[in-house]
């Protein structure tokens, strides 16, 4: 698995590469006052993106009698599981927030729920992106072999994410054919069939959170901030390496390496981040090109994992006290609000 991550790596690099050089051939520290914006935003970002979950868990601890559930789970187990996101080969990191989710034991919250909730922020995102990828191509007329493999992805994963929430609607709608497809699966197995049927009750009943007008426009007022930010701070930072990118070009770049990351590049995202933003900014044109453009994506990449892995150490302790907290009787809700009194 690491051997095949590795060989992905490298391909992309190298189709990267024959897009616009994306291997770092010099260093040139970024202007501050921009960087420090970047920097910045990219805290809010993170912030948003471990918080967002809150709409549909939230619920979850309320039918346990909770006010709300474990702000420093909810934070810790997201910054903590985006490193491993990052990190570990063919995407498997997105089954670490779930699992630490579940380890946690936050009032009825187990791994059904923390599934359900993971899969329809992922669904969400997904289509997220590909709406930002349609409105930076809709600016640009860059690269035509660069704009034309844009449409061909962006359509293809937008087709596959909308088929995805189609799915998680199914569930949410009709638990019972769902168990009941599962039991005819393992059939003589009684006792795991019925284990199947109570993990699809659990998802089912977590995912109807959003069927509620007031959840459904939570969750999408978080959404829409969220990726807000997460094309915010990249604009940011390419003013900071000296490339006049403008908002549209931002999200441009931001969809065509979220959309690439879906690809078996290598650990850290090695490849497939590169590979989406030549991709990106070939399509944008002259304007993002040359040294300005190699030192934008040097230091996004930079900000993206040095920033990730700093916040996993702060998320660490974050989730080791909100377990504590949970531990004792007194911490479901905490964080800043959210003492139980």
């Amino acid at each position: 698995m690491w051997a095949a991550s590795f060989v992905g790596a490298a391909v992309l690099v190298a189709l990267a590469e024959q897009v616009m050089p994306v291997i770092p051939r010099r260093w040139a520290w970024p202007d501050p006052a921009w960087a420090s914006a970047a920097i910045v935003a990219f805290g809010l970002y993170a912030w948003v993106r471990a918080h967002r979950m809150a709409v549909l868990l939230d619920p979850v601890a309320r039918a346990d009698g909770l006010p709300r559930y474990s702000r420093r789970v909810l934070w810790g187990s997201g910054w903590v599981s985006f490193l491993a996101l990052l990190v570990l080969p063919l995407r498997l990191g997105e089954l670490s927030r779930p699992w630490l989710l579940d380890r946690s034991g936050v009032g009825s919250v187990r791994l059904p729920e923390a599934l359900a909730a993971t899969a329809a922020e992922r669904l969400a995102d997904g289509i997220a992106l590909c709406a930002l990828l349609a409105a930076g191509l809709a600016s640009f007329a860059g690269a035509p072999d660069a704009v034309a493999t844009l449409v061909r992805s962006g359509t293809f994963f937008f087709v596959a994410f909308a088929a995805g929430a189609g799915v998680l609607a199914y569930v949410a709608a009709r638990p019972g054919r769902i168990a009941a497809a599962c039991a005819r699966l393992v059939r003589g197995r009684s006792g795991l069939a019925a284990r199947l049927a109570a993990a699809v009750h659990r998802v089912a009943a977590t995912l109807r959170h959003l069927g509620s007008v007031r959840a459904a426009v939570a969750f999408a007022a978080w959404t829409v901030g969220y990726w807000g930010l997460a094309v915010l701070y990249p604009w940011l930072l390419a003013h900071a390496a000296g490339l006049d990118l403008s908002p549209g070009a931002a999200a441009l770049v931001v969809a065509a390496i979220g959309l690439a990351i879906q690809l078996p590049g290598g650990p850290a995202q090695v490849g497939s981040f590169h590979f989406g933003a030549a991709l990106a900014l070939s399509a944008v044109g002259d304007a993002a090109s040359g040294d300005a453009a190699l030192d934008f994506v040097t230091w996004l990449y930079a900000l993206q994992v040095v920033g990730t892995a700093l916040l996993s150490l702060v998320g660490l302790g974050v989730l080791a006290s909100g377990r504590a907290a949970h531990g004792s009787g007194a911490g479901h809700s905490d964080g800043p609000g959210g003492s139980r009194g």
